[in-house]
């Protein structure tokens, strides 16, 4: 099982956005520092991924991602939103929790993998709440990154 590959300085908690495109603009950002890749090459792979059907998965939880061609590995953000934003979730709820993943054009099934292993951890409603509660980036990944490690 290949681990989620955030690193804490890549999470943001409680980020006001109005708009979607702020919140794809900040993870981004995020990704940005973590992945050598243009912030504007970036959001522009997430909005094209956006273009083909949200990556709202429901619950006020979204994991938004792209392959691209010139990432040479595999990078992630999260980011909390300070208020939940519309994000054109499949149960019509707004989001406040979102995943960001980027990998290599060439990575199909880590892809696959990672985002499976975030669906599966951000469907737990007990894992959400204590993402949606937690005090700090520390402790986001402890409960993102680590009790996701112990649970598998």
């Amino acid at each position: 099982m290949t681990a989620l590959p955030l690193a804490r300085s890549s999470i943001d908690l409680d980020f006001s956005a109005a708009s979607a495109e702020e919140v794809l603009y900040r993870l981004a950002e995020l990704l940005s520092e973590v992945s050598g890749q243009t912030v504007d090459n970036i959001v522009r792979a997430l909005r094209e991924r956006e273009s083909q059907g949200s990556t709202a998965l429901g619950l006020g939880v979204a994991v938004p991602h792209a392959r691209m061609e010139q990432l040479s590995g595999i990078a992630m953000a999260a980011l909390r939103a300070h208020t939940p934003v519309a994000f054109g979730a499949p149960d019509g709820l707004p989001v406040r929790l979102f995943v960001a993943l980027l990998v290599p054009q060439s990575a199909q099934s880590e892809h696959l993998e990672l985002l499976s292993q975030i669906a599966s951890r951000l469907g737990s409603e007990n894992s959400r709440l204590a993402l949606l509660t937690a005090s700090s980036p520390e402790q986001f990944f402890d409960l993102l990154v680590q009790d996701a490690a112990i649970a598998s």
